[in-house]
C-alpha cells in the first residue's frame, strides 16, 4: 500500500470519527488527548516523512538480521499510521503502547478493519514504565513536542532502549536544536544551536536566560533516519 492510499484512508476514517464521537475528544486529563491524536494522523507532511524513514529503517534490519522476524515497538502510538507503516513495509510484529485508553481503543477498533490486527499487541500502559518481555529491532515514538517535555520523548527513549537489541535504529535518531532569546522590541539578543546524534542527552540541556529575555523562540530540525529530516516548521503538529 502506498502513503498516500494510507494517509487517505486514515484520514477518512478521522473524518469520520469528528462527526460520531465528539464527546470522546475532550479527555484531557492524558498527556495527548485523541483529539491531539487525530490532529497528528491529519499532519500529511510529517506522517510521510516517518513513512520513508521506517521503510528505509526495516529494509537495513532485513539485511542485518535476514532470518529474524522484525519487531517493532511504537511508543505514544497515538492512531495507528506510524505502527501500520512499519506492518506494510516489511516489519512482523508492533507492539502498540498508548497510555490513553481513548485512542487505544479507536486504533483498536479502525486496526480490525485490517489483516495486520493478529501482528499486534496492544499496551494500554506509560511508555515509560512497561516491561517488555522480548527484544525489539526498531524504536519509533512520536511524542516530540517543540521543547521535548510535554510528552517526555527522553525518558520514554531512554526507558524502551533496554527492549532494543544492541545497535538497534530508534525513530527519530537525532536532533539539531535552534534556541532564541528576544527582547521586548523582538530583537535576538542570544541564540545558540545544539547539534546531538544521541538521544540520550534530550532533556538535560539548560537554557540561562538573559535578564532581558521576553520571547524564547524554540526551532529543531529532526533526522528521523539516515537522510531523512523534518524540520519543526514543515509539521502542523
Amino acid at each position: 500500500m502506498e502513503f498516500d492510499t494510507l494517509q487517505n484512508i486514515l484520514q477518512g476514517a478521522i473524518a469520520d470519527s469528528r462527526q460520531r464521537d465528539a464527546h470522546s475528544l475532550s479527555d484531557r486529563s492524558y498527556k495527548l488527548a485523541l483529539s491531539d491524536a487525530f490532529f497528528c494522523g491529519e499532519d500529511t507532511v510529517r506522517n510521510k516523512k516517518f513513512y520513508e524513514a521506517i521503510g528505509k529503517a526495516i529494509a537495513d534490519i532485513q539485511i542485518k538480521f535476514p532470518s529474524d522476524r522484525i519487531r517493532v515497538i511504537d511508543a505514544g502510538s497515538g492512531t495507528w499510521i506510524l505502527w501500520l507503516c512499519a506492518l506494510i513495509q516489511g516489519a512482523d510484529y508492533v507492539s502498540f503502547i498508548e497510555a490513553n485508553p481513548h485512542t487505544l481503543a479507536w486504533s483498536k477498533k479502525f486496526i480490525e478493519k485490517f489483516w495486520y490486527a493478529q501482528k499486534c499487541e496492544f499496551y494500554s500502559e506509560d511508555a515509560m514504565n512497561i516491561i517488555l518481555s522480548e527484544q525489539h529491532h526498531l524504536l519509533i515514538s512520536e511524542t516530540i513536542t517543540i521543547d521535548f517535555q510535554r510528552e517526555d520523548f527522553h525518558y520514554i527513549v531512554s526507558h524502551l532502549k533496554q527492549f532494543l537489541y544492541s545497535g538497534a535504529p530508534i525513530i527519530p535518531q537525532a536532533f539539531e536544536l535552534e534556541l532564541s532569546q528576544k527582547n521586548s522590541k523582538d530583537i535576538i539578543i542570544y541564540s545558540e544551536i545544539i547539534q546531538r546524534r544521541s538521544l540520550d542527552w534530550i532533556g538535560s540541556h539548560v537554557q540561562h536566560l538573559h535578564p532581558k529575555t521576553q520571547v524564547l523562540e524554540i526551532s529543531w530540525t529532526a533526522t528521523l533516519y539516515d537522510d531523512i529530516e523534518i524540520q519543526s516548521w514543515e509539521s502542523m503538529s
